[in-house]
């Protein structure tokens, strides 16, 4: 018969992870809070980030068109590395239009979820879940119907508030989840009381 000390190290792993969700969940509630505030702000950062990719995108299309051979994927890969570079520099020195222009996307995104969410859930009525689709899917066309209705005044909000919002949620559930977590570990593993336990 030998003797076993419980280990410390799957508590640490717990700890840690916990203390990762923690953290990770205030920063999501943080940044979203900042981007419901100051949503013009919020926007505007978006558009600058989504005009820096294009042009990272426009970047690697003209490397690869020199690495890659053949005159045609050269050909391709040039011009879409200058249409991607040339869009994404009118992102970042013309802000205001990049989020106009991410706004109509929005708009256009929730018109077409809306769209499809009804018409899944028609399909499916009367089973398990179609009532929340139809519902989701006449919310996402009356978001989209108040995006559209205010634009352009509404480019100034849409985007960073809705982008605040999805922030919010997020951080909330990564902290529901940490508690969740916690609670199910407690309940499954037995406390350390440092007493050592016999094992055959």
């Amino acid at each position: 018969m030998s003797v076993v000390t419980p280990s410390d190290d799957s508590t640490e792993s717990y700890t840690m992870g916990w203390n990762v969700l923690l953290i990770a969940g205030a920063l999501f509630i943080l940044f979203g809070l900042f981007a419901v505030i100051f949503p013009f702000i919020t926007g505007i950062s978006i558009s600058l980030l989504f005009g820096a990719l294009i042009i990272a995108g426009g970047i690697v299309h003209l490397v690869n068109a020199v690495r890659i051979p053949g005159w045609k994927a050269t050909s391709w890969n040039i011009l879409l590395g200058v249409v991607f570079v040339l869009g994404g520099v009118a992102l970042v020195t013309q802000p205001i239009i990049g989020l106009v222009t991410l706004t109509l996307l929005l708009a256009g995104f929730f018109i077409a979820e809306g769209v499809v969410s009804i018409a899944m859930a028609l399909r499916f009525r009367g089973e398990n879940g179609w009532t929340p689709m139809l519902v989701n899917g006449v919310f996402s066309l009356l978001l989209a119907g108040i995006i559209l209705a205010g634009f352009p005044g509404s480019a100034v909000w849409a985007l960073g508030i809705i982008v605040g919002v999805d922030l919010l949620m997020t951080g909330v559930s990564l902290l529901a989840l940490r508690s969740q977590a916690r609670s199910t570990a407690s309940t499954e593993t037995p406390p350390d009381d440092g007493v050592t336990r016999p094992s055959v």
